[in-house]
């Protein structure tokens, strides 16, 4: 299953903390997308087999968008070859090599995985705000 949120200027993460532990809870596999206005975010939940953990597959994209805010271009970020990203809160410790392009983190529970993504997001709005990227 994929859910999408879509936000533009203002992160409201209160409808995505209040689906996402049931949601997790229920399918064995689910991916949260995230779109900001120059940012995605995927989160790939998979539940690990004979436990209750969680693992989380994490990718960010740059977003490049037309003149009527429809995405035209993607590009895979590596956070870690990133400036952008050095000091950018918990972000480059889910990325474990240089090259990495996809993140990973696992979770003993549904709570754990909602608050880390919402940190995370949180930490991809910071650099939505900084004017200096766009």
């Amino acid at each position: 299953m994929i859910l999408r949120y879509d936000f533009d200027k203002k992160i409201d993460l209160a409808m995505f903390k209040k689906q996402a532990p049931q949601y997790t809870r229920i399918f064995d596999d689910i991916q949260y997308e995230f779109y900001l206005l120059r940012y995605k975010a995927i989160f790939n939940i998979k539940k690990c087999q004979n436990t209750k953990k969680y693992m989380t597959y994490i990718s960010i994209y740059d977003l490049k968008r037309d003149s009527d805010c429809e995405i035209s271009s993607s590009k895979i970020i590596i956070p870690l070859k990133d400036i952008r990203f050095k000091d950018l809160g918990n972000i480059p410790n889910f990325f474990a090599h240089l090259d990495s392009s996809e993140g990973l983190a696992i979770y003993e529970n549904t709570n754990e995985v909602t608050d880390s993504i919402c940190n995370f997001i949180q930490n991809i709005n910071r650099l939505e705000k900084l004017n200096v990227f766009c």
